[in-house]
């Protein structure tokens, strides 16, 4: 892409914009620098409005960003939304809830999130394709690895992270333990064995790690093992189940788990609420105008969205007892993944929407019909405190989005009409 000169803020509201895409993005922003082509993504673009609703007070579309990605457009667009008379009874509210953490009740029961209890209703074998947990399974393959310095700096985050020291009770509630004990990799030395009993032994604990279905009920909720394959090579296997971490608290664990096994001796900044904090004042935001006009939007919907995506099955999904998931993947050089997003970028489109697109053209294919909704999921970090992204837990919510690909047109157009339809 050309190299756009930096052109300054020339208002104040020019600038408030500009600051909240410099603190969200991490770079410097001119005010016709376009928010996607600096590496914007539908994830930042939900803390841009949610930052300009707060500042401004007023009702921000999210397709707002989408229309008008540079701070000079958006800038117009904020002006023309602050001159629209709202209509009588619909004066927004952007008002939250407020978080008080509570330190003395941190270690009390706390009802589960909706989809936490999706996970652990899933886990019984009543539901169709049930008996599974909704977890991550991960291998790495490390050299001059220290089994033990990594051990420490994990027990450092089970310390820091209350979610990695919850279960769920037979009730249904999630509880944070107060103490646990400490915890052990377990590790397997595979350096005198032949090559096809280590080729044996790791695709068993492949096997066994990949599906295995932890007791909810009991701590902890993730598995960490060591196999020592050669002198320097280590193979890291780690299983995490999704009642406690959601994508982006497993991204923020790496990168703790990593700072800490390099400086053993450094203190992260101290956590001042837990997630129980966040789940009981969260649940007071169904009580505010925001969450009644998204309730209505809904329930208006209820009966126009198309049913789930109806694909061809080989055998009856009530009557299969040990369903397993199966993982397909491919990959883009890195060279083509940047010509895609540079493409993407000229068209108004997300890296993300694009993916989207090609995966709904391929369902498309193989459904019976071409108008279908599918469940997407997000991430919804409320902005309840300063520290809401710093916390580890699942705060994933589920979308419905409507596809109707009965009309034949373009590549781009059909991603553009998913990506408007999903904003």
């Amino acid at each position: 892409l050309p190299a756009r000169e930096f052109a300054p803020h020339q208002t104040i509201t020019q600038e408030l914009i500009a600051n909240i895409f410099t603190d969200v993005l991490g770079v410097s922003v001119g005010i016709y620098d376009n928010f996607f082509e600096l590496g914007g993504h539908s994830l930042l673009a939900t803390q841009i409005v949610s930052r300009l609703r707060q500042a401004l007070g007023i009702e921000v579309p999210l397709q707002s960003l989408f229309k008008s990605p540079t701070v000079a457009e958006l800038d117009r667009t904020l002006s023309e939304l602050r001159q629209v008379e709202p209509m009588e009874g619909q004066k927004p509210d952007v008002s939250i809830p407020l978080l008080v953490p509570a330190p003395e009740q941190r270690h009390e029961p706390f009802p589960l999130t909706d989809i936490q209890q999706a996970y652990w209703l899933g886990r019984d074998s009543t539901f169709a394709l049930g008996n599974i947990a909704s977890h991550a399974y991960i291998e790495f393959d490390c050299f001059d690895l220290n089994p033990q310095r990594l051990n420490q700096a994990w027990q450092q985050l089970i310390d820091r992270h209350d979610m990695l020291r919850v279960v769920v009770l037979p009730n249904g509630q999630q509880q944070i333990l107060e103490f646990v004990r400490n915890y052990e990799f377990k590790v397997l030395d595979l350096r005198q064995e032949s090559p096809e009993t280590v080729a044996t032994q790791l695709e068993g604990i492949r096997e066994q790690m990949s599906h295995q279905v932890l007791a909810a009920d009991r701590w902890p909720l993730f598995d960490i093992r060591v196999s020592i394959i050669e002198e320097k090579r280590i193979r890291l296997h780690l299983s995490i189940d999704a009642l406690i971490a959601d994508a982006w608290s497993l991204n923020l664990l790496g990168q703790q788990w990593l700072h800490l096994y390099r400086n053993p001796d450094s203190l992260l900044p101290k956590i001042e609420l837990s997630f129980r904090d966040y789940v009981l004042a969260s649940s007071a935001f169904k009580n505010t105008p925001q969450y009644e006009r998204s309730q209505k939007y809904w329930l208006n919907r209820l009966d126009t969205l198309p049913p789930a995506p109806d694909l061809p099955i080989i055998v009856n999904l009530a009557s299969t007892q040990e369903a397993q998931f199966g993982r397909r993947s491919a990959q883009l050089s890195p060279e083509h993944w940047q010509q895609l997003k540079n493409k993407a970028v000229l068209t108004n489109l997300t890296p993300s929407s694009v993916l989207l697109a090609t995966f709904v053209d391929v369902l498309t294919f193989w459904s019976k019909s071409p108008k279908f909704t599918l469940n997407l999921t997000l991430f919804n970090r409320l902005p309840l405190h300063p520290q809401v992204n710093d916390l580890v837990g699942d705060f994933t919510c589920l979308n419905l989005l409507e596809v109707d690909n009965s009309v034949a047109v373009p590549f781009n157009n059909r991603a553009q009409r998913l990506q408007q339809q999903l904003w």
